[in-house]
């Protein structure tokens, strides 16, 4: 959880998702609350292969439903 902005790191969650994807296929990682990287981190998930298996779920009142 976390707005997507450079200070979270999510610019090297992706790559560390996508090695981590390839020996266990069957994970997926799912993002909760928006910010100014969605666009571009949704475009990396593309590049890296892994958009079918990463999730961008927006802003969810409960956290813990999902």
């Amino acid at each position: 959880m976390g707005s997507l902005v450079q200070q979270k790191g999510f610019d090297l969650l992706m790559p560390v998702f996508a090695n981590l994807h390839r020996t266990f296929n069957d994970c997926s990682l799912i993002i909760l609350d928006p910010g100014p990287l969605e666009t571009e981190l949704k475009q990396e998930t593309i590049r890296l292969g892994i958009d079918g298996f990463g999730f961008f779920l927006g802003r969810v009142i409960n956290p813990f439903s999902v």
